[in-house]
Parts: C-alpha cells; structure tokens; sequence
C-alpha cells in the first residue's frame, strides 16, 4: 500500500493515474517511454485500487485503518474476492 499526502496542485493525482494505466496493462500509452520502448516490463494486467479519503471521517489511527478495511471488502465483494478481517474492526 502506497499513501500519498501532499497538499494540492503537486501532482499526486497525475502520477497514481500514471502508476494506475502501468498496472492495468496499458501498454500504447508508454511505447514513447523507456519503460513501453527498452524496460523489458511485460504489461500484464494486474487489480488497481483506488480509494477516496477526501470524506472520510477519520479521527485516529485505528479509525483509518478500519475504515480503509471496510472499503477493501466492499471491493473484494465487487470482483468476488472474500476479504478478512484481520484488524479487529467492528462492523467489518
């Protein structure tokens, strides 16, 4: 897990959509670039996922944790992957 906090305007949007197209495959949009052109990187597709904390509640560590927990079994329901709780969250 890669978390990313800068404040606006810096690019981190950019770069994880940059990051985001790599993994999932997309090989025409970097064929100009080192890594389409001489890497040897394969494109195989592989699950992205993206995750909106801007509204968030979140009030401590614990809070982030869980509510990053809840997020990853609502997508593991949507692709049919069964997610564990493994951090102790209520309602999980």
């Amino acid at each position: 897990m890669i978390y990313f906090s800068r404040h606006g305007s810096f690019g981190k949007t950019f770069l994880l959509d940059g990051i985001s197209e790599l993994f999932q495959g997309d090989r025409e949009l970097f064929m100009d670039l080192w890594i389409g052109a001489q890497s040897g990187y394969g494109f195989r597709r592989r699950p992205v996922l993206k995750f909106n904390m801007a509204y968030a509640k979140i009030s401590a560590t614990d809070d982030h944790k869980c509510t990053i927990g809840r997020k990853l079994k609502e997508m593991g329901v949507g692709h049919g992957v069964a997610v564990i709780d493994g951090l102790g969250c209520p309602f999980f």
